[in-house]
């Protein structure tokens, strides 16, 4: 790990992707090299994102995985602000949770989009005497995606694409 800074995302992935667990001294390795991770390139972070969310049955083991050793941190912080943010009414985990939840049963195409979907909620958060709302998340978190996906070299396409859905994804149709 300490050579190739690629190789801890890419055992998460793989760990979701072939359905193994990492061995604990391994995944403890993981953790003492995000150093190194942190200079990856994000066109080289971004592509085993995809292969994570894409390959896997349930992307959601490699989030966590990377969640659990620090590498989401580098990759994605802001989808770690949803860790304990409770929602209201029809949901039963937190933001965090729900988005992985979503990210896995997503089709193909939406993977990304699904996992991004509540982004804007732990900005939005407000509380009064009628609970907790969550207003313009879906405005903020199309901000946010686009941020998130422009720090990870996606093309102008792919993030307006990803920004619209993200934007409009409380309406029906």
């Amino acid at each position: 790990f300490s050579e190739d800074g690629l190789r801890p995302i890419r055992a998460c992935r793989l760990a979701a992707q072939l359905g193994f667990v990492i061995e604990p001294q391994t995944f403890a390795a993981i953790r003492q090299t995000n150093y190194v991770t942190e200079k990856v390139s994000s066109e080289r972070m971004r592509d085993e994102l995809m292969k994570l969310l894409l390959k896997s049955k349930r992307p959601s083991i490699g989030l966590k995985l990377m969640q659990e050793s620090g590498l989401l941190k580098l990759m994605m912080p802001e989808l770690e602000e949803g860790i304990g943010v409770t929602q209201p009414e029809f949901h039963s985990d937190d933001v965090f949770t729900h988005s992985l939840k979503a990210c896995d049963v997503a089709e193909d195409s939406i993977k990304l989009i699904a996992l991004l979907h509540d982004i804007g909620k732990p900005r939005t958060m407000t509380k009064d005497e009628f609970g907790t709302h969550f207003y313009g998340h879906d405005i903020k978190g199309a901000e946010i995606a686009k941020e998130i996906m422009t720090r990870l070299k996606f093309s102008n396409a792919e993030i307006d694409r990803a920004a619209n859905l993200i934007r409009w994804h409380m309406f029906y149709y």
